[in-house]
């Protein structure tokens, strides 16, 4: 079979030190290749180009989307043009991997799942915490009854700390109106519990601009969007989840996420091979029976062959590969566009809990765990 041709528009650092680095590995050359670039920045493409041997730049996303042979779009760039990028990806009959969140509104996010389906296309959205045995291995658990009623979850913390922002790239869409750190992180904790728990139905939350102006490059900046928020899940017949979210530092004991139950508990380890603390790679049962570890073993997740740990965020490059297999096998995508709807829904129902102080409801999920 001839490899899956994949077009990534948004030359960032995400795409420049880790994307393309990943999708350069034999094994992924294996079943697909890049074959056009795209950023609206002048010359950004073509130096991405140059360092990865990619002929096909564009600066305009029309001009790529008519010349390019691709037969799949990998949007990474700033949430709130995701929606837009992946309509047209799909109005001109391509497969699509968005990065998280799929959209800045639930309005948006239902336009992509139509466009979607009107082009009967693969669509993958981030971040694919399903495709991490370790967390269904943990839903599976806790469904057997190992720790009996669950009654409270605490994912991972991740923060960028310091009124100094130390980034390569200009930050600002991170502290904007559309921004902020629960569209970015916040998503990891969300599909990391609606995985093992199920889909959220109520929110309530607390969020605030707690730094009003930072600094990048001595030059300071106003935050724009709420930069801290304490948020309250409920899951339903009695189980909550409790997610911290910030544009803050964070403790090393905050990469541990936990589960709470009647007979016992969960802890995940605080892993430290991905960068990022979103996946963990091993956990511990708590209970009156004794403590156990939960089995899991990294050889058994595909897409970690090779050179992969070294160049970071395997989360993205696993989401990637979701993608093509699901292509080349005719596949309907776990890490589904239904589920990034959820994440939106979830999203815009805190930042309605904020504005008001009251309780919301979250519209009823379209995927089942």
């Amino acid at each position: 079979m001839p490899r899956t041709k994949i077009a990534i528009v948004g030359c960032g650092t995400l795409t420049t030190d880790t994307i393309l680095p990943h999708l350069e590995q034999p094994d992924f050359l294996e079943f697909g290749e890049v074959v056009a670039l795209c950023d609206s920045v002048p010359g950004r493409a073509r130096r991405a180009g140059e360092v990865f041997s990619i002929a096909a730049t564009y600066e305009d996303y029309e001009a790529m989307l008519s010349t390019s042979d691709a037969e799949a779009v990998l949007v990474i760039t700033p949430a709130a043009s995701h929606a837009h990028l992946a309509i047209r990806a799909f109005e001109t009959g391509r497969h699509v991997y968005l990065q998280k969140p799929m959209a800045v509104t639930a309005a948006d996010a239902l336009a992509v799942l139509e466009a979607r389906d009107r082009a009967n296309k693969k669509l993958v959205c981030a971040p694919g915490q399903v495709l991490w045995p370790l967390y269904t291995t943990i839903r599976d658990l806790i469904r057997k009854g190992v720790i009996g009623k669950p009654y409270l979850a605490v994912p991972t913390m991740l923060g960028w700390g310091s009124a100094k922002v130390d980034f390569p790239f200009e930050p600002y869409h991170f502290f904007g109106p559309t921004g902020g750190p629960l569209r970015d992180h916040g998503g990891y904790g969300i599909h990391a519990l609606t995985t093992m728990l199920g889909p959220i139905k109520r929110v309530t939350a607390f969020g605030a601009v707690a730094t009003p102006e930072r600094t990048w490059r001595d030059e300071p900046f106003a935050v724009a969007g709420p930069d801290n928020f304490a948020v309250l899940f409920d899951f339903g017949d009695g189980t909550f989840g409790l997610m911290p979210d910030a544009w803050s530092a964070s403790s090393p004991a905050a990469a541990m996420f936990r589960i709470h139950g009647l007979e016992g508990s969960i802890d995940g380890d605080a892993e430290s091979q991905n960068w990022l603390k979103v996946l963990v790679n091993g956990a511990t049962v708590y209970n009156r029976d004794g403590d156990w570890r939960v089995p899991f073993d990294l050889a058994d997740v595909p897409f970690l062959r090779d050179e992969h740990w070294r160049w970071g965020h395997v989360h993205v490059y696993g989401d990637i590969c979701h993608l093509v297999e699901c292509i080349r096998n005719h596949e309907t995508p776990r890490a589904s566009g239904e589920w990034g709807l959820h994440n939106v829904e979830v999203i815009e129902a805190v930042f309605r809990a904020v504005e008001t102080g009251v309780v919301q409801d979250v519209p009823p999920a379209r995927f089942t765990v």
